[in-house]
């Protein structure tokens, strides 16, 4: 049978002395570090707002339309020692938005207080061919068969 010894903290919000704990001035009982500070430091999360590549099992375009805004990586990953696993206590890397213009992606991160990056990946240009293009005297390379 485990026992796990845990700490219980007496949060005294107006900071006075309390009963039973009181030495001669009643100073040692009081907190003057506070366990909830008034002033939060806001770290502005950082996000990643990028067009997702197209797969290379099809040719198609079909996920690639969309923008996605990621969270970037977490460096406090760590290696499960019986599995090899990947963990982490952050789980901001699970979450994947996707929006339909850049417009959009933008300005949730700003309602959101989120520091964003844009990547814009290179334009692919479409070379409209045909099956004729196959026999065309301008090729490139000579026909073989």
């Amino acid at each position: 049978m485990t026992i796990y010894k845990t700490k219980v903290y007496i949060f005294n919000t107006r900071g006075v002395a309390q009963s039973g704990r009181v030495s001669a001035l009643g100073a040692e009982s009081r907190r003057f570090e506070s366990c909830l500070p008034d002033h939060l430091l806001i770290i502005m999360k950082k996000v990643v707002i990028k067009k997702p590549s197209k797969t290379n099992m099809q040719s198609g375009l079909k996920k690639t339309k969309n923008w996605i805004v990621e969270f970037e990586f977490d460096s406090s990953l760590k290696k499960d020692v019986l599995m090899g696993w990947n963990s982490s206590n952050n789980t901001d890397k699970q979450v994947s938005l996707q929006f339909p213009n850049l417009e959009d992606a933008i300005s949730w991160c700003k309602k959101n207080s989120y520091a964003y990056k844009v990547i814009e990946g290179p334009a692919k240009s479409i070379k409209p061919k045909n099956y004729a293009s196959n026999f065309s005297n301008n090729r490139r390379t000579s026909w073989t068969h």
